[in-house]
């Protein structure tokens, strides 16, 4: 019976650990990639996903000592992502009224990418929030974050999304999502308590 328990736990722990597409009303991805050294060691930030009615908010939390840096460009925009659907979109209620929404566009090294958000920031400055909030809709709506979840294309790597910023050091160029943060699902944390119980239980009845 031991074995079986162990197993159990082993196999909730596998569970665990192994990222999770979304497929509820919210996500949240890393911005986990950069060519720029200077920039250091991930993470540089995180892109929430939720879905609220039939449109979707995105929350986007830079990193401490990270903002917003460029208005478009021709290669650089202040946030790209891409969707499933096709057709246009309406970006708006933006939490910082230096944000508008853009055309599409590259995102360099990342690719191209559908959809945009453009800031009036000064290139190199910095001069952006470290934070912002917006709300995608769309004719017909939404009825999942996943519709605004897809790879550029063309990019050296591609990513799901893009952030243009800049670090207090003056340092700019653009940083990736390559995934979403790992979370445990209900089912693999049911499966790990249960075993853990069970172990307890097992261990009481031998004392």
């Amino acid at each position: 019976m031991k074995k079986v328990f162990v197993l159990i736990i082993l196999l909730a722990l596998a569970l665990a650990v192994t990222p999770k597409e979304a497929k509820a009303d919210s996500i949240t991805y890393d911005l986990n990639y950069t060519k720029v050294a200077e920039f250091g060691a991930p993470s540089y930030g995180t892109v929430k996903l939720e879905l609220i009615s039939n449109t979707i908010q995105f929350t986007i939390d830079l990193a401490d000592g990270v903002g917003f840096n460029i208005i478009d460009s021709g290669s650089h925009h202040a946030f790209t992502f891409n969707g499933t659907l096709g057709g246009a979109v309406t970006i708006g209620s933006f939490s910082d009224t230096d944000f508008s929404q853009g055309s599409a566009g590259a995102n360099s090294p990342f690719g191209a990418f559908e959809y945009s958000v453009d800031s009036s920031c000064i290139n190199g400055s910095g001069c952006g929030p470290n934070s912002l909030t917006f709300v995608v809709s769309r004719i017909g709506g939404f009825t999942t974050v996943n519709q605004l979840v897809e790879l550029s294309t063309g990019g050296d790597p591609n990513a799901f999304f893009a952030v243009d910023v800049a670090n207090a050091a003056g340092n700019t160029g653009v940083v990736g999502s390559r995934g979403p943060i790992s979370t445990p699902e209900p089912t693999s944390l049911l499966l790990l308590g249960t075993g853990l119980a069970s172990l307890g239980m097992m261990y009481r009845r031998k004392k």
